[in-house]
């Protein structure tokens, strides 16, 4: 649930007005109430602070438990199996929530893509590019990378279309003209290119990400295929308690 509070906190700067990537749609927003043009995404506001009352609940159960003996002791009773009770509690609230919101919510990939080029994140990946086809050594290459980043930004330009502020930064540090046309650099410094080019295990490209959710669907079958054995289990137990218990009354 930190991890998850983390998420939500992500998705509260994303809805923001000034950045703009997350749509909220109404039937998950409240208005304000002296504000009439303020939106506000009042689920996200939920999912934080029960994330963090959650966490906060578990905390309870392990700083009062983790001093104690393997007896029967009143420190892991009452008020520490109320508060993991709790903790399930606030945390399903959270879940469930989470679950609706995702499902609803919308992504601006219009100003998703105003704001990626406007703040150059991309331009990693032309660093590397340029070691990779211009010979350079990374340092070089981030030399480059900066000084066209800090003009892009103090010129408000978008990165794609920054290729006269590449080639003359490329020139300052190397002194000779790139090989790099001004298609090869748009691509370079593509969101596209960005995330298919990172396609290793963790990284964003669809390869990448079909692998992990495979395996996040394998896991979440094998732990379905756990809880129903147990629950098999438990009404196999409550069935011969009850028959034990039966068999007694009949005795």
């Amino acid at each position: 649930f930190l991890h998850l509070g983390r998420v939500v906190q992500d998705m509260a700067f994303w809805s923001a007005f000034e950045v703009g990537q997350l749509y909220v749609p109404n039937s998950l927003v409240q208005i304000s109430s002296i504000m009439p043009q303020k939106r506000n995404p009042v689920p996200i506001e939920h999912m934080r602070h029960l994330a963090s009352v959650t966490a906060g609940r578990c905390d309870t159960v392990v700083d009062t438990m983790h001093n104690t003996p393997f007896t029967d002791m009143n420190d892991s009773e009452g008020e520490v199996q109320a508060a993991g009770y709790a903790a399930f509690d606030s945390g399903g609230r959270v879940l469930d929530l989470l679950s609706a919101f995702i499902a609803s919510v919308s992504i601006n990939e219009e100003r998703v893509e105003h704001n990626a080029n406007a703040a150059c994140i991309t331009i990693t990946e032309l660093a590397d590019t340029l070691v990779r086809q211009e010979s350079l050594s990374f340092r070089q290459a981030h030399e480059i990378a900066a000084a066209m980043a800090s003009a892009v930004i103090a010129d408000g330009l978008p990165l794609l279309s920054a290729y006269t502020a590449f080639s003359a930064a490329f020139q300052a540090e190397t002194g000779r003209q790139t090989s790099l046309s001004e298609p090869a650099f748009q691509q370079a410094v593509s969101m596209r290119n960005f995330v298919d080019v990172r396609n290793r295990f963790g990284g964003p490209a669809a390869s990448a990400m079909d692998e992990a959710l495979t395996q996040y669907a394998s896991e979440i079958d094998d732990q379905l295929r756990a809880i129903t054995l147990v629950r098999t289990q438990l009404q196999a137990a409550e069935q011969k308690r009850l028959a034990s218990f039966n068999a007694l009354l009949e005795n």
